[in-house]
């Protein structure tokens, strides 16, 4: 609703898949109900300007809905280094730098999407840092660091195994994070949605994915989309983790 402006309407419907692949899709029934709306605007919260595009079939660039996450995230993430997958447009970054983060890996699939966060960090007079955009999925950005870390391993144990003169060797480490945010789209496979195991799979495993680049104490923030998933259920599952201490709260 834009006052004195103009006033948009979005509507969105699932269809049923058709053809071999049954996938759903969607129909929009977007209109302009009164007035004019700007085809692109900034829009605020919490001291943060966000681009985004009403007029867009599918992507404004902006969820309102997670309104309450950014704002954890805010709070929480000072003097910590956070990755940020699935990034989109880079809401979560943006609230990480506000936090005083010490670093922040914005990591998508989509280069659009990273551009447009790269655009979002400008109009908060953000420095935009090349090496803070990574264009890769999340499995391919974790597998990088995991098999830099076999490599860094086997480096370090051949230092250790030197004779040395009495200085201890210096050995690299894995790049790890203290905050890891998970908030990928909602499973559209009809195979990761047909029940409530499956779909909570398809959220596991970008949780298993994280764990190698986690700090031991490290905080993980994961975006469900199964808002019929029972509580115990979801703990039963993740708690069934033993590669590192996992707390749910």
């Amino acid at each position: 609703i834009f006052l004195g402006v103009g006033l948009y309407r979005r509507k969105e419907k699932r269809t049923r898949g058709k053809g071999k692949s049954k996938s759903p899709g969607f129909v929009h029934e977007n209109r302009i109900i009164r007035g004019e709306v700007p085809e692109k605007h900034l829009i605020s919260e919490h001291g943060l300007y966000y681009k985004v595009h009403l007029l867009d079939k599918h992507d404004t660039g902006f969820y309102p809905d997670m309104e309450l996450a950014r704002k954890w995230v805010i709070e929480n993430v000072e003097g910590k280094k956070v990755c940020n997958f699935f990034s989109y447009t880079c809401g979560f970054g943006l609230a990480a730098k506000k936090g005083k983060c010490i670093s922040v890996d914005n990591v998508d699939s989509s280069r659009t999407a990273l551009q447009s966060g790269r655009e979002n960090y400008r109009a908060n007079n953000i420095e935009v840092i090349s090496r803070e955009f990574s264009n890769f999925t999340m499995k391919e950005y974790c597998r990088q660091f995991t098999k830099r870390s076999r490599t860094l391993e086997k480096q370090n144990e051949k230092k250790s195994s030197r004779e040395n003169t009495g200085e201890a060797p210096k050995l690299k480490q894995q790049k790890k994070f203290d905050i890891v945010i998970i908030d990928p789209s909602p499973p559209t496979k009809p195979e990761e949605t047909s029940e409530i195991y499956q779909r909570l799979e398809y959220y596991a495993l970008n949780f298993k994915y994280a764990l190698p680049i986690l700090e031991n104490e490290g905080l993980v923030l994961l975006s469900l989309h199964c808002k019929d998933l029972p509580n115990e259920v979801f703990k039963n599952h993740f708690c069934s983790f033993q590669e590192k201490k996992v707390e749910l709260v």
